[in-house]
């Protein structure tokens, strides 16, 4: 994959600004002016990058990509270079210029309606939006219980973001609901039990809204949790559930 494809799949704005930081470049600019002067710089190194993160953030950065977080944090950098493919030589594509754009075909150069169809990826952009906000959160403190985190998370939607926020509504009785639409639900260092009840909760929350956001905080079993997301297997599209764990 190419360098610039990559920074815009996996990181934010926040985590581009920080890369750059580390080899010494400006932040200013869109996501997008950062990404490109980050590839078209002669002290980035794709394998520079490993030094950037430490073993948590791999860890975080591996799961929300669904890639196995065992193992030293050499072995996670090197599952995200191979599943993505990265490579020092692959050469930095340039998105054209406005005035390097093709023109239009005429009507009689246009390609057949058949080819042009293309299948149109049903991407919940809200739904993303509130995850990347989640997983960029960091608690103020280490709550003693769990509607501590509820209460944080609802504020920082809310007040800072701007978005409808509900607690505890509807059928489901959800955590959080957010724009009458994403349901968010909140775990602190879940048991094997907290986890049985928390496969009928995804279950009832993907039926009533058809996706569902978990944040797990405090997570001090790892071993417990992946066990638990492998039960799930592919039952769920990453568009329909999100895990988040908040360390």
């Amino acid at each position: 994959m190419n360098i610039i494809q990559f920074f815009n799949e996996v990181f934010d704005k926040d985590e581009v600004q920080n890369i750059a930081l580390f080899f010494g470049l400006s932040t200013t600019g869109k996501k997008a002016e950062i990404i490109k002067r980050i590839a078209k710089s002669e002290n980035f190194d794709v394998n520079e990058l490993l030094n950037h993160f430490n073993r948590d953030q791999l860890y975080i950065l591996c799961f929300n990509l669904r890639l196995p977080v065992s193992g030293t944090k050499k072995e996670l950098w090197n599952r995200i270079v191979t599943r993505f493919q990265l490579d020092r030589e692959i050469p930095v594509i340039e998105e054209p210029e406005p005035d390097e754009v093709s023109p239009t075909p005429q009507i009689d150069e246009q390609i057949p309606e058949e080819k042009q169809i293309v299948e149109d990826k049903k991407v919940d952009e809200e739904l993303h939006e509130i995850a990347d906000i989640i997983s960029n959160w960091v608690p103020d403190m280490r709550y003693i219980h769990e509607e501590g985190y509820q209460a944080e998370l609802s504020s920082l939607l809310k007040l800072k973001h701007g978005f409808k926020v509900q607690k505890e509504v509807g059928a489901t009785q959800i955590d959080i609901l957010v724009n009458d639409t994403i349901p968010i639900e909140l775990k602190k260092n879940p048991n094997r039990g907290d986890f049985d009840r928390l496969s009928g909760q995804i279950i009832r929350n993907i039926d009533t809204y058809g996706k569902l956001i978990v944040v797990i905080c405090q997570l001090e079993t790892q071993e417990l949790f992946m066990e638990y997301k492998s039960s799930l297997g592919n039952r769920y599209s990453s568009e329909e559930l999100v895990f988040i764990v908040k360390s």
